[in-house]
């Protein structure tokens, strides 16, 4: 595989990044400023420097409940008895390389800083960064552990075709002081969905087929205030035949 080479310059990785997801951004340069046009979580995370502590707890970021961008730092190990040149790095999806460095001593480590951006609805609980070195590949896992504000007791639901279209019912309970669902859709015409305050943090949602007459699958995506990286929301929904 050809390997994929990265940007040094976080201002030009930032603008790539921008690029990719909204409006056409400006060329950057490597002494620009990071574009106005970037989310305030992403900029406020940047100008808050490199989380430092990461490199030293085995890559589980522990991220907050409602926290949507992380800059943090992750030590590449060398196993052998002479340094590594590095050529380039490789992220999987979320996360974006600030800088990497040249070379990675012998039987020691060296830094690739790097930037986690959650996407609302995603539930990626892990990332990998590739290292190409004049060595070979080192592959390292970053472990996305994130605190836990929403369960639901189903995240499925199910008739058989040609049943009576009853309503199924899922309870959602919530974490105290942190968000709240504001909805329920149904993508498509399949079925009716209402969300219903409990009390005591619960919420229940209660979905309806039209009809039962032909069997499909679809989902029913639940929305929240403010929006929760890490839970997808989605309640899968099937009629079986």
């Amino acid at each position: 595989m050809k390997p994929f080479l990265l940007p040094l310059g976080l201002s030009l990785c930032l603008a790539n990044m921008m690029h990719a997801a909204g409006p056409a951004v400006a060329p950057a340069t490597a002494d620009s400023p990071v574009p106005s046009v970037v989310v305030p979580s992403v900029k406020a995370a940047v100008d808050a420097g490199v989380d430092s502590h990461t490199k030293n707890k085995a890559f589980n970021l522990g991220l907050k409940w409602n926290e949507n961008a992380r800059h943090f730092s992750v030590a590449v190990p060398n196993s052998k008895k002479f340094p590594l040149d590095v050529i380039g790095v490789q992220p999987s999806g979320g996360l974006f390389i600030t800088s990497i460095p040249k070379v990675i001593p012998a039987q020691g480590t060296a830094d690739v800083n790097v930037l986690l951006v959650g996407e609302t609805g995603s539930v990626q609980e892990t990332s990998v960064l590739r290292v190409l070195t004049s060595g070979g590949e080192i592959v390292v896992q970053v472990n996305h552990t994130r605190e836990q504000v929403a369960q639901f007791d189903s995240t499925k639901v199910k008739w058989i075709q040609g049943s009576k279209p009853a309503a199924q019912t899922v309870t959602l309970t919530m974490a105290p002081n942190t968000a709240v669902p504001t909805g329920v859709r149904v993508m498509g015409s399949n079925a009716t969905a209402k969300l219903t305050a409990l009390g005591n943090s619960q919420y229940s949602i209660t979905l309806t087929p039209i009809s039962t007459a032909n069997a499909s699958t679809f989902p029913a995506v639940v929305s929240f205030q403010p929006s929760l990286p890490g839970v997808s929301g989605v309640i899968g929904c099937e009629i079986s035949p």
